[in-house]
């Protein structure tokens, strides 16, 4: 297997950014058969930002099997400390 991942983030104003990831990869049985045919995806999303660091993403990703939506929230957020057991 071989992956290569790109991004940079940037602050638009205060908490809200924007962000920008390519990936490229390949996966073969053995080393001899990676080549320079690697699949690339593309995402592009907003971020809000929570102690320096992205606690909210909304993005969108494509490539070659097609797009899609997706959100991400920070653990943390959701009130990180431990939670009583249910049995």
């Amino acid at each position: 297997m071989a992956a290569i991942q790109e991004g940079i983030e940037h602050s638009l104003w205060g908490p809200i950014g924007v962000f920008a990831e390519l990936e490229q990869g390949e996966v073969a049985l053995r080393r001899g058969e990676l080549g320079s045919n690697l699949r690339t995806s593309a995402t592009v999303g907003l971020t809000v930002r929570a102690g320096g660091a992205p606690a909210i993403v909304l993005a969108f990703a494509w490539g070659a099997e097609g797009g899609h939506g997706l959100a991400t929230v920070d653990a943390s957020l959701l009130g990180g400390g431990a939670r009583p057991s249910l049995y």
